[in-house]
């Protein structure tokens, strides 16, 4: 048996300091160029190498990074003198590393430092790539190539019980001193200090692949189900059909639901398991009682451990015999739309889960016409118009597909439009008003609505949106172009982010669809959608990761290069990013966990997001949308008054396609908006005010809040100074019931407006670093607060 190499790798205290290669007197130092390939394979030859001559250069850096083959050049010749690669491909013990080989110098010109120079290259570029393993491999008799690594900063890695007595050797053949005490050993599984994710990727089933060098996995939910399947073949009309009744309902009812399976030609033997499979949580309804289950007698049938399906215990299916599952009473969801269940096909004896061809689609409907809903833009420019968007909506928030002629009128304006199928568009001529609050009507309907105000400023301009939804690409139900639509059309928002989620992994299909979709919807000027996804770690919390846009990565929680906040931010500061925490008011031990702030660092962590569907976690009023068991560290109030500053929004974290909230999700509560000042609706405006926090949170109603410290916006620092002016501007959509000023965390100052309208003027006195920021609450209970100044 072969002798294994041994094996370096760049320590973990040291990947914030790399190297700084630099060429000895006459040589030059560079990457590698196409017509460097004679030169370069003779190199490696003289170095004791043996190419394959077949496959040349291109075989040698297959799995070369970019950018990471250096060579040194002599410069009075020209010629290549040392080199060596950096690359990437699987290695049992360090699967996400980067690897440092081909380390070869040229004999005529050993011992001027030329491969402390390319080895010191290779390294700063692997860690300036991300890479927080660097290893490379190497042999005991290399003796003046193992000083130069472990005079670079390299250390042994005892990975195999006969590691110790080989360094030994090899350090008193260099005079290096012996301390395998402090070398990593294989038995560490982590980085030292690192936390554990409870959520481990290898609960999601493994798909079968053509391509065996291809790592892939499926979802969660009872099979490999989604658009991206798994890579078997099979006919699916020997599997059998299905049929679900009902296929056409209203929205919110209770009426029975019954879904039957006959077998195929093929049959199903005895152990065999049928499931229908949707996506989302609990996106059909609830179930009063356990379902019942039907079929040929004289078979034992169990129910699914999770949702709908049968396993056969005894006896097996012929062709043509039928199971019936069958739950009554059942509720149905409040929510219309289409649902389909993936009826799935697993015969128990280790093959792949087949599927059959057709989906059982349910059809829910809206309700009966219940309310108007208008909105308008938040601000505009002096003289611009203003589009008033409208829709028709039942009891549960659905669009229902009203036709008919929409009445539209301002002040000093009034217009008549289409609406068809629950949507009207119109602009009214606005003039010189200030403040434009529009009411719309229906006729024949005695329906009538007011809107948001929509506020003439003449610098920044708000736009509203929702940096936190999901679709059928995370754990959630609806399909990407849904979620877009519902956005534009419902809620009229200006941005969105539509983020995978990513609690261990994304498959490469996932985040092609999600970057493709994301760039289909952009329209710069009246719609932004951001690319995103949300990095979860039991350990450390759930972040959503933002990015400008690009063609960007999706960084996973399990990439050892990325299972950490501080390696999240350290690799995110290369390009445009920021992240947002996610729910940080709940315990971090728990499996929803909350925000571990002692971690965060806000040069990339700009924002925090206030609340969600999952409740509250801004700390002020313990009974204002909780947390179902929140963490008693106080929240996101009581990181600020411990000295972190991060702005605020908030987000509706939908699982139902619907961003900015929904009656019914997962948790207990509609969700949120995120309001921004920005220059322009584009998304480098947009991001750059992010970034800024120049952002405020709201709980859904749309109320404009402009608030500034010495001229400065929300989210800005300010130097220490002893005088501070402040001037917080409100508009509402009802009556305001209090505008609290808050300093350093704290209620400072109380009013009580009378209207839907309030503007203030403060002064204050400081003698040490301070920060203000504002609260206003609506009589119905709608919230705004808005990212504090920081003074100091």
């Amino acid at each position: 048996m072969p002798i294994q190499q041994l094996q370096m790798i760049w320590p973990e205290h040291r990947v914030a300091c790399p190297p700084d290669p630099v060429a000895p007197p006459g040589y030059e130092l560079r990457t590698y160029r196409a017509d460097d390939e004679v030169d370069y394979l003779t190199l490696l030859r003289l170095a004791g190498f043996r190419p394959d001559p077949s496959t040349g250069v291109e075989g040698l850096l297959r799995f070369a990074l970019p950018e990471s083959c250096f060579v040194a050049v002599h410069s009075a010749s020209g010629q290549l003198v040392a080199t060596a690669v950096g690359r990437h491909f699987y290695h049992s013990l360090h699967q996400y590393g980067g690897e440092m080989g081909w380390v070869a110098g040229h004999p005529a010109h050993a011992g001027k430092g030329l491969g402390a120079a390319v080895c010191g290259a290779v390294t700063r570029r692997l860690l300036s790539m991300g890479f927080r393993r660097i290893f490379l491999l190497t042999d005991d008799h290399r003796l003046a190539a193992l000083k130069t690594y472990l005079k670079l900063g390299y250390v042994p890695f005892l990975f195999a019980p006969d590691m110790p007595a080989r360094w030994c050797q090899v350090c008193e053949n260099l005079g290096w001193p012996f301390t395998p005490g402090e070398w990593p050993s294989n038995s560490d599984p982590t980085v030292p200090g690192e936390r554990e994710d409870a959520d481990q990727p290898n609960r999601y089933p493994w798909r079968r692949q053509w391509l065996a060098d291809r790592p892939h996995r499926g979802y969660a939910l009872m099979g490999d189900v989604d658009a991206f399947g798994d890579e078997s073949l099979y006919h699916p009309t020997l599997l059998g059909v299905a049929e679900v009744s009902p296929s056409r309902l209203v929205a919110g009812q209770t009426m029975p639901l019954r879904l039957t399976y006959v077998a195929g030609p093929a049959g199903l033997a005895e152990g065999a398991q049928v499931t229908f499979v949707m996506r989302g949580q609990q996106p059909l309804g609830r179930a009063e009682r356990d379902y019942e289950l039907i079929g040929p007698e004289g078979r034992e049938l169990a129910p699914h451990e999770r949702g709908f399906g049968f396993r056969l215990l005894r006896g097996g299916l012929s062709g043509g015999e039928e199971v019936e599952l069958r739950t009554e009473p059942f509720t149905w969801t409040p929510l219309a739309g289409r649902r389909e269940f993936k009826v799935v096909v697993n015969a128990g004896d280790g093959s792949p889960e087949r599927r059959l061809s057709e989906p059982l689609v349910i059809d829910i409907l809206p309700g009966r016409l219940d309310h108007l809903d208008v909105t308008l833009p938040a601000t505009r420019r002096a003289n611009a118009p203003v589009v008033v968007q409208a829709t028709t909506r039942d009891e549960f928030d659905n669009r229902t597909p009203v036709s008919g002629t929409l009445e539209a009128r301002s002040a000093k304006s009034q217009q008549r439009a289409p609406m068809v199928s629950g949507l009207a568009r119109c602009r009214l001529d606005v003039g010189q008003d200030a403040v434009v609050r529009a009411e719309v009507s229906l006729p024949n309907t005695g329906l009538s609505a007011v809107s948001n105000p929509c506020v003439e400023t003449q610098d920044l301009q708000l736009y509203i949106g929702d940096l936190h939804c999901h679709d059928f690409l995370s754990e959630a139900e609806g399909y990407t172009d849904e979620v877009y639509r519902w956005a534009i059309e419902d809620r009229r928002l200006d941005f969105v982010s539509v983020v995978p989620q990513a609690h261990g992994w994304l498959d490469n299909e996932t985040w092609t669809v999600a970057k493709y979709m994301n760039e289909r919807y952009l329209r710069e000027g009246q719609f932004v959608p951001f690319l995103g996804f949300e990095w979860q770690h039991s350990g450390y919390g759930d972040k959503v990761v933002h990015y400008l846009g690009g063609d960007q990565p999706y960084l996973p929680v399990d990439d050892r290069r990325y299972s950490s906040p501080a390696k999240l931010y350290a690799a995110l500061r290369a390009s445009d990013a920021l992240v947002i925490s996610h729910h940080p008011g709940y315990p971090i031990e728990e499996w929803v966990p909350g925000t571990d702030f002692e971690a965060v660092e806000t040069d990339v962590e700009r924002l925090v997001e206030l609340w969600s569907m999952h409740g509250s976690s801004e700390g002020y009023d313990p009974f204002d949308r909780p947390l179902v068991g929140a963490a008693d560290n106080g929240g996101v109030l009581a990181a600020l008054r411990r000295g972190l500053r991060v702005g605020f929004v908030a987000g509706s974290d939908t699982h139902s396609a619907r961003p900015g909230g929904s009656v019914r999700e997962p948790r207990p509560y509609w969700g949120g908006l995120a309001a921004v000042w920005a220059r322009k609706l584009t998304r480098r405006e947009l991001f750059d005010a992010l970034r800024a926090r120049r952002t405020y949170a709201l709980t859904g109603a749309r109320i404009v809040l402009k608030m500034t410290a010495n001229g400065a916006w929300m989210g800005e620092d300010l130097p220490l100074v002893e005088h501070i002016d402040l001037r917080i501007d409100v508009w509402a959509l009802g009556s305001i019931k209090l505008v609290e000023v808050m300093k350093d965390g704290r209620v400072w100052q109380r009013v009580s407006p009378d209207g839907d309208e309030c503007h203030l003027e403060l002064e204050d006195r400081i003698s040490g670093p301070a920060f203000y920021h504002c609260r206003v609450t609506q009589v119905d209970g709608e919230l705004a607060v808005c990212s504090p100044v920081w003074i100091g």
